[in-house]
C-alpha cells in the first residue's frame, strides 16, 4: 500500500496505448500529460477518440476542430488572427504611413532671413521623401567594384 500511490503519481501521456514515463521529459509535456510525439502527431487516439493535441490551448481536441493539418484548433487560429489584424489596423490609422510629398511653408519670416526678391506667393514648396523609399536590389556589380570583391559586391538602381 505505501508504493501504491508513488506508481499512480507517476505522469503518462494521455494518448490510449502509449506508456510513455513522463517523469524525465519537459516540464511542458508533464504539465499537460502528453509525451513529445503525441503533442506533434496529426491523429492521436485518447479517451476512445481520433483526436489531435492543439497547440494554442494545450489539450486534445477532435479532429474535426482543425484546419487539414494545423495544429492549432480553428476557434484558437481565428482569435489569433484577430488580434493580428486588429493590431496591424490600428497601427496603420496611427499615423505610421510616411506621406510621399510633405510641403512646408515658403515664407521669408519662417527662415529669419529677409528675402530680397519680393515673392507675392506664399504657397507652400513640396520636398521630395524620395530618398527615403527602399532601393531595388541589383544582383549584377558594377564594373568599378567587380575587380575588388567579384560577384559579390551588390549595386543598387539609383
Amino acid at each position: 500500500m505505501g508504493n501504491s500511490l508513488s506508481t499512480t503519481l507517476t505522469p503518462r501521456c494521455q494518448a490510449e496505448r502509449c506508456n510513455a514515463d513522463l517523469s524525465h521529459a519537459k516540464h511542458y509535456h508533464r504539465r499537460h500529460k502528453v509525451c513529445e510525439f503525441h503533442s506533434k502527431a496529426s491523429t492521436v487516439v485518447a479517451a476512445g477518440l481520433s483526436q489531435r493535441f492543439c497547440q494554442q490551448c494545450s489539450r486534445f481536441h477532435l479532429l474535426s476542430e482543425f484546419d487539414n493539418g494545423k495544429r492549432s484548433c480553428r476557434k484558437r487560429l481565428a482569435d489569433h488572427n484577430r488580434r493580428r489584424r486588429k493590431c496591424h489596423q490600428s497601427a496603420s490609422t496611427s499615423g505610421k504611413h510616411i506621406p510621399d510629398i510633405i510641403t512646408t511653408p515658403k515664407s521669408a519670416n519662417d527662415s529669419g532671413v529677409k528675402s530680397s526678391s519680393a515673392s507675392p506667393s506664399n504657397a507652400p514648396t513640396p520636398i521630395s521623401l524620395e530618398c527615403f523609399r527602399q532601393r531595388q536590389f541589383q544582383t549584377t556589380p558594377s564594373s568599378s567594384t567587380s575587380a575588388i570583391w567579384g560577384s559579390l559586391a551588390p549595386a543598387y538602381n539609383l
